[in-house]
């Protein structure tokens, strides 16, 4: 089952009732496509969905946090973070929110029932031909080149040098990985070298980006309580035609060098299980369950910041894009 999942009464407030209406068009054209549609009360999802069991149903929850709103769990690293924002309360069947079950998905909105809707349309793309972008902050550089290698990717930039005011995206790589410096207050991403966190992307440098897969490694690179698109990398990625973005929606870690751990490990993971063609809500989902295996077989526990890693990772976009080789 594929199944898109709204709340009305919500999305009345936040777009009115032409937004609602709008919504209703477009949800009865993809029902003809074969999808599920469950409406209801954002409080009650969680529990309305601990209904369904079955390892390969995939919940499409519609909207930011406005319209169905992430989780709230407490913390459980030491830092500037009261809260982590999670998606693990739709996905998991229980009260273990750090091995969920269930492929969830979200689509944001922005602010902007017409981006959702774009969103919603765009479900089923694929992506093909293996190239690979990525940057790095300079000072992560050894271990970013371990989680680049999982692509093959001939150049890691780092940053510095390049800048925001020099660097060239690719328009049609299949696979964007970063491990750069993020913001829950600005919408950019920095670059590290000693003392020096020079701006290493924008918004405004996506302009040519047509499609693929997006993992970034940047504290609050999933971050998108309260913003529009262009006040946000993630959403912006989205807008310009990007079918996943996976990010954290809080303070991220990892290491300086390998072995990879924390969100490098993590986003390995999920490029390793894209590369072997599976749809990418079950790649998200098979990358935390190894990552907990992992983490487990390794040191025997998950520290705080294990933890936390599986709670902020998100997954942003098309839960059903394949890397079609």
């Amino acid at each position: 089952m594929k199944c898109l999942v709204w709340d009305r009464k919500r999305l009345k407030k936040r777009f009115g009732e032409k937004g609602v209406k709008d919504t209703e068009l477009l949800l009865d054209y993809m029902t003809r496509k074969g999808f599920s549609i469950l409406q209801s009360e954002a409080e009650k999802i969680p529990e309305k969905l601990k209904k369904f069991e079955k390892p390969n149903d995939v919940f499409i929850l519609l909207g930011g946090d406005e319209l169905i709103p992430f989780g709230r769990v407490k913390n459980p690293a030491y830092d500037g973070d009261e809260y982590v924002y999670t998606d693990n309360i739709y996905s998991s069947s229980d009260d273990d929110l750090l091995l969920p079950e269930r492929i969830v998905a979200r689509l944001p909105d922005g602010g902007d029932i017409e981006f959702l809707h774009l969103l919603i349309q765009r479900l089923g793309e694929d992506v093909d031909k293996k190239r690979s972008f990525g940057m790095s902050a300079k000072v992560w550089k050894l271990a970013s080149r371990e989680v680049f290698r999982v692509l093959n990717g001939r150049r890691l930039l780092l940053s510095p040098p390049v800048t925001y005011r020099d660097i060239e995206l690719p328009s049609r790589h299949t696979f964007f990985y970063f491990n750069l410096h993020g913001s829950q207050d600005t919408p950019f991403w920095y670059g590290q070298e000693g003392n020096r966190y020079p701006v290493a992307i924008t918004p405004k440098n996506l302009e040519e980006i047509e499609y693929g897969v997006v993992a970034t490694e940047a504290c609050y690179g999933a971050y998108i309580i309260g913003k529009k698109i262009e006040e946000s990398m993630s959403l912006t990625f989205l807008e310009r035609g990007i079918s996943v973005f996976i990010g954290s929606t809080t303070i991220a870690y990892g290491p300086f060098k390998p072995p990879s751990t924390e969100a490098d490990l993590i986003v390995k993971l999920f490029f390793e299980e894209m590369l072997k063609g599976r749809p990418a809500g079950k790649a998200f989902n098979n990358a935390r369950h190894k990552f907990f295996r992992t983490m487990i077989k390794t040191q025997g526990f998950l520290d705080e910041d294990d933890q936390k890693t599986l709670l902020q990772f998100v997954f942003l976009g098309d839960p059903f894009t394949r890397y079609r080789r």
